[in-house]
């Protein structure tokens, strides 16, 4: 590919035959380090960046993500549904006045939902962290946001790890 550039074996390609002599060559390697060092920089970055872009939405890439971040070889964290993940009820009304009763689950409550301003859902999915990494919670909070879906919503979970 056009970013997999030989550095120096460019530099022999673009010299005169006649300046070809291994102490000319030697001389202008050293002005072709710095770009050599940002070429392989750039290689680098490519790769964790392609690395995070194959780390999705989907909830088994957020899992596989975490735990590849924090070298995990027992794939300490993991990732399960909520337990209280009732389906979101919303009104078809456009009248904002008009409501509709929902009896949520065995409850005799009656819950009013109003113009699906309202929502029976907590969370969508628990992300379970073990004691050991609690201290790094900020940064699996971070990692977490910026690869979740949009509109879904998470909790994390502390647990004891034996």
């Amino acid at each position: 590919m056009w970013y997999n550039v030989d550095v120096y074996k460019m530099a022999a390609y673009l010299l005169p035959p006649f300046l070809r002599k291994k102490k000319l060559f030697s001389f202008f390697s050293v002005f072709l380090y710095p770009y050599f060092v940002l070429v392989q920089t750039f290689k680098s970055f490519r790769k964790s960046s392609i690395y995070k872009l194959n780390a999705n939405g989907q909830v088994i890439y957020i899992e596989k993500y975490l735990n590849d971040y924090f070298s995990l070889e027992y794939r300490d964290i993991y990732i399960t549904d909520s337990e209280n993940n009732i389906a979101n009820v919303s009104d078809l009304y456009s009248d904002s006045s008009v409501t509709m009763a929902v009896y949520p689950g065995n409850s005799p409550d009656v819950l009013y939902v109003m113009s699906g301003d309202e929502s029976l859902k907590k969370e969508d999915y628990i992300v379970n962290v073990p004691t050991y990494l609690q201290d790094r919670i900020t940064e699996i909070t971070t990692l977490v946001e910026y690869n979740k879906p949009a509109g879904k919503k998470y909790v994390i979970n502390i647990y004891d790890y034996e």
